[in-house]
């Protein structure tokens, strides 16, 4: 992870903080560390924004007792509802999801198999090609 804005301790944490906003077990480090990224790119054209998300892990981090990862999950549940409303973390969910989330190289992880327009539409590729539903009894998936 690069960053040229916040500090290493701070990112190491955000980084953190995001896999507890958006949990994925299954997803390596390099996916949330993109998303840091793009937070630590928006902070340095923006000094306010900088200075929330400085002060926003500073916050969750001393919350968790001084450790983000060794909090428990329910704990760090219950810290990041508290701040679900400020600007801080706002502005992280808001980015993660679209960092995260808009990432072709996860994509798979998650069975998305990207767009279909370009593609010919669902219809076509894909529409009724899923196998993780239970079936009827009448060979469609419910």
């Amino acid at each position: 992870m690069t960053v040229n804005t916040l500090d290493d301790n701070t990112a190491n944490a955000l980084l953190q903080i995001s896999r507890s906003i958006y949990p994925h077990p299954m997803l390596d480090d390099l996916f949330y560390a993109r998303c840091v990224e793009s937070i630590d790119a928006k902070a340095g054209q923006d000094p306010a924004l900088k200075e929330a998300i400085t002060e926003g892990v500073a916050t969750l981090t001393q919350q968790a007792g001084g450790d983000w990862a060794s909090a428990s999950a329910e704990k760090q549940a219950a810290l990041l509802r508290a701040v679900a409303t400020e600007p801080f973390f706002q502005a992280v969910r808001g980015d993660m999801v679209v960092s995260l989330y808009d990432n072709p190289g996860l994509w798979p992880q998650f069975g998305y198999e990207g767009p279909s327009f370009p593609k010919g539409g669902y219809i076509n590729r894909g529409f009724n090609d899923i196998d993780w539903l239970p079936e009827t009894g009448k060979g469609e998936a419910s």
